[in-house]
């Protein structure tokens, strides 16, 4: 006979039990395609005919239990490939009667076994056991009634396993299907070994990591719809350390010395992020992540948003320029500063969708220094950074700025390489203008200046920002020496 399309034999003694009405078949060996299992039943026919089956294995081929399961259950299993023999026990029990659903209970164990994941994902050395079942609401009387045939729970005890030289353990973890959830899951995990090894696995388009370690422990719990999504479902924490993180499109590298995550489900908290700069300086990066799921995929379903504190007392942006450039990879050295600048924007744009809260001291950029700097800045597209609110002294000036600046693609349809649109206002001593312009026709001695106006316009170099200035200019007590005339100038 066949069970399912696999051809069942055996040889079954039957003893009958005529006055209670039952057929006992004691344990015999029974042979399902390839599969010889110990098989026991019991028949009660007083009512409704009811039955038990039991079937052990010691080596049992996974691949062929998978197909004379019945096909709702098999198609649950239908990602998962098991290399190695099981040992397995199932007991079967129901009634000979229409629309009967029966119950499955099988326990299952392996030692030093290979487990492939939708062919993308191979454990190796993988020791577990537990249970398979369709049988969810047993003890509820109310839930049993909405007991379907592609009910389903795979439960773990425990499971380790190696994904290449990551180690990765499960305990008291499950997957179940029912009508109330199709996709639930309840894991205890956890993960670690070197970060370049969980690039691979990953297989994300825009990151990876040389050197250094990470370690993964969290809870997974909810009705996940989609394998991208896990984390948002997640508590616990996730550790870096160590690593060049590395931008793909470019080389691009900076010295990650560690990252301290906490998971908490749709909402988890950087805690830290920490980056190495030369001469003992570390840049420090804190703050909130909604929808870290998005961070592992390459097409998220939903985008990772970020809202990011950097606090610090002195911040050298050339020295954090220099020191990504130093690690790029040869291929990559001469590439040109503005498609890096560029790519680099896209990129943190599409992963992180950031918005940036500034507290900076200090600020040096090429030859200009800026001190008590706040700011609040969002990147609000691939290529655009909005400053919702920018104010820093430069001197004793004090300048604010809201509005956008634009970092376009090269060999765009722009003439310069940045379009800036600005509403500044900015007051202070009117000698600030000497050095920042470079001003050679006149020496500013004495005066304050207050401006309020519009920036706007295609700007290369710093010089050329007073061709796009529209606004107004007050100036009180001030005195300009003209050297040609050797004339005072008052105003």
């Amino acid at each position: 006979s066949y069970i399912n399309g696999a051809r069942v034999r055996g040889n079954p003694k039957l003893q009958i039990n005529e006055n209670r009405d039952l057929i006992n078949i004691p344990e015999f060996m029974l042979s399902i395609d390839d599969e010889v299992f110990r098989a026991k039943a019991n028949f009660n026919l007083s009512d409704i005919t009811s039955y038990t089956f039991s079937l052990q294995n010691e080596n049992t081929n996974f691949k062929a239990i998978k197909g004379f399961l019945p096909d709702s259950l098999s198609a649950k299993l239908s990602a998962y490939s098991i290399h190695k023999p099981l040992k397995t026990t199932l007991n079967m029990s129901g009634k000979f009667q229409f629309r009967d659903k029966p119950k499955l209970y099988a326990v299952f164990s392996a030692t030093d076994n290979d487990v492939d994941i939708k062919d993308n994902i191979n454990l190796t050395n993988a020791s577990f056991n537990g249970y398979l079942t369709n049988s969810l609401y047993e003890n509820d009387s109310v839930k049993s009634l909405k007991s379907s045939r592609k009910d389903f729970k795979i439960f773990f005890n425990d499971f380790n396993a190696n994904i290449e030289d990551i180690k990765f353990s499960a305990t008291n973890s499950y997957f179940q299907s029912s009508i109330d959830a199709s996709n639930l899951i309840n894991a205890q995990i956890r993960l670690h070994g070197p970060n370049e090894t969980l690039a691979k696995v990953l297989k994300n388009d825009n990151f990876g990591f040389f050197g250094g370690k990470f370690n993964l422990e969290a809870n997974i719990l909810g009705d996940i719809p989609h394998a991208d999504q896990i984390f948002n479902f997640a508590t616990g924490s996730f550790h870096l350390s160590d690593a060049q993180v590395v931008l793909k499109k470019n080389g691009l590298q900076l010295p990650l010395e560690t990252m301290a995550l906490t998971l908490d489900n749709e909402n988890s908290v950087l805690e830290e992020l920490r980056i190495n700069l030369p001469n003992g300086e570390d840049l420090i990066l804190r703050g909130n992540l909604k929808n870290v799921s998005s961070l592992i995929s390459n097409n998220p379903v939903k985008p990772t948003s970020s809202y990011i504190t950097l606090d610090s007392r002195r911040l050298n942006v050339n020295r954090l320029i220099d020191t990504a450039k130093e690690l790029t990879t040869k291929s990559n050295i001469e590439s040109d500063d503005q498609r890096t600048l560029h790519e680099t924007l896209n990129t943190i744009y599409d992963k992180f969708h950031p918005r940036f809260k500034l507290n900076l001291n200090t600020v040096e950029y090429k030859t200009v220094e800026l001190t008590d700097l706040n700011a609040d800045v969002e990147l609000v597209g691939p290529e655009t950074i909005s400053l919702n609110d920018f104010t820093f002294k430069y001197d004793d000036a004090t300048t604010n700025l809201k509005g956008t600046f634009k970092v376009p693609e090269p060999k765009s349809t722009f003439q310069e390489p940045i379009f800036i649109d600005f509403h500044a206002r900015s007051s202070g001593s009117v000698r600030i203008f000497q050095d920042l312009f470079n001003i050679k026709l006149v020496d500013i001695k004495t005066g304050e200046y207050q401006f309020s106006g519009d920036i706007t316009g295609n700007v290369h170099k710093f010089e050329q920002l007073l061709n796009n200035v529209k606004g107004n200019l007050a100036l009180k007590n001030a005195k300009f020496y003209y050297y040609n005339a050797a004339l005072d100038i008052a105003f």
